[in-house]
């Protein structure tokens, strides 16, 4: 399921970019469950913020970084490479990390831009 998916059933964010989990090398809660299951609505809006601003303005291998100062929660945003969809749009891969209290995890996913400039996730098929 993607993070989107589950943000919805957390309180139903508006057109914010949602981010498919689309690999994992974490050091997660131990569970199994993901990490971002325990995000905050606020880590989720400052995550959503930086990957809109990380994936329109930075340079590859540019982290933009997140924190919420009321949970305590951060994360950052590296974009990887950009490229041109078949169907013209922009697209860029991208590594998200999530760190809450002392667990953090780390997420492949990609993303391409619409027509009205907002970063939407590219589903990836699973292995």
């Amino acid at each position: 399921m993607t993070r989107q998916g589950m943000r919805k059933t957390r309180g139903g964010f508006g057109l914010l970019l949602p981010v498919l989990v689309a690999g994992c090398g974490a050091t997660g809660m131990g569970s199994g469950t993901p990490l971002y299951l325990a995000m905050t609505d606020g880590d989720v809006a400052q995550a959503d913020r930086a990957v809109q601003r990380a994936l329109e303005t930075a340079p590859s291998e540019t982290p933009i970084g997140w924190y919420n100062q009321d949970s305590g929660n951060s994360g950052s945003i590296t974009p990887l490479d950009t490229y041109v969809s078949r169907s013209g749009h922009y697209c860029r891969h991208y590594r998200e990390r999530l760190v809450l209290g002392e667990h953090s995890e780390s997420y492949l996913d990609t993303a391409c831009r619409n027509g009205d400039g907002i970063w939407i996730p590219v589903p990836t098929p699973a292995p």
